[in-house]
């Protein structure tokens, strides 16, 4: 019997065929061609309800968010928008893809160390959920464009080295990704500088496709490692993308 635990739920062998989510491959490669990429639907909103499910239960306020450069479909995200997962966008053309796809703005974290002043003025027009700064020049690039409150999450460089490829791991010291940890004070109070808040959300990630040392199967690793913390008097740490908005004021008022 083949082994199919890789494939959706809905994946059953028919002769020498292969059905998913009712479709016959066969069919599919005759209407359509290959290579086609072949997505189950319902297996989609199911998995999407079940990590929304996993988070919630654990932490009330935590968001689902979809890495747009996964897939950037506009089709794929609307159906992961449809059950309350929110998007991580690298730059304002994800940023275009997840808002035609239907996207609320309110549920959209744009990442990215290297955005332009385009990708700033465009998160800031949509007013999108947070901007992760992950340099002092996105501090200067907000200041210099918000009108308004901006609520920023601050990505953090932790110096931790992580159990997978070298080309995967972001967390170390030599990372060109987030602020490392001991310029993290620096980046808060040029942050308050400009600020009427007190309060500023971190995050910190150290790497994709991460696995335990002693595995010899990383192909059973979590997709991504990422740690938020609330840096305030009543802080206190949750996973993800579970956090507070920090709204942070590029000047008086």
């Amino acid at each position: 019997m083949p082994d199919l635990s890789l494939l959706p739920e809905s994946a059953t062998v028919v002769g020498e065929d292969l059905r998913i989510g009712g479709c016959l491959l066969s069919e599919v490669a005759e209407q359509f061609g290959t290579p086609a990429y072949v997505f189950d639907e319902q297996a989609l909103r199911d998995r999407a309800a079940a990590y929304q499910n996993a988070m919630t239960s654990r932490h009330r306020d935590s968001r689902v968010c979809f890495a747009v450069k996964a897939y950037p479909s506009v089709s794929m995200i609307r159906i992961l928008a449809a059950q309350g997962v929110g998007c991580d966008v690298v730059g304002v053309g994800e940023l275009m893809l997840a808002l035609a796809a239907g996207a609320d703005p309110a549920t959209i974290v744009m990442h990215g160390n290297a955005k332009s002043d385009d990708d700033i003025k465009a998160a800031l027009d949509a007013r999108i959920a947070y901007i992760v700064v992950d340099g002092f020049d996105d501090i200067d690039r907000i200041e210099r464009f918000a009108q308004r409150r901006t609520p920023v999450l601050l990505r953090v460089s932790p110096g931790v080295d992580s159990a997978t490829h070298a080309a995967l791991a972001t967390g170390g010291k030599q990372s060109k990704f987030g602020v490392p940890v001991e310029q993290v004070a620096q980046a808060i109070d040029r942050m308050r500088a400009v600020s009427a808040s007190r309060s500023t959300t971190s995050a910190a990630g150290w790497g994709s496709a991460t696995y335990p040392r002693t595995s010899r199967h990383p192909w059973t690793s979590t997709p991504s490692v990422w740690l938020a913390r609330r840096t305030s008097t009543s802080a206190r740490t949750s996973s993800s993308s579970s956090n507070q908005a920090a709204r942070w004021s590029p000047g008086p008022g």
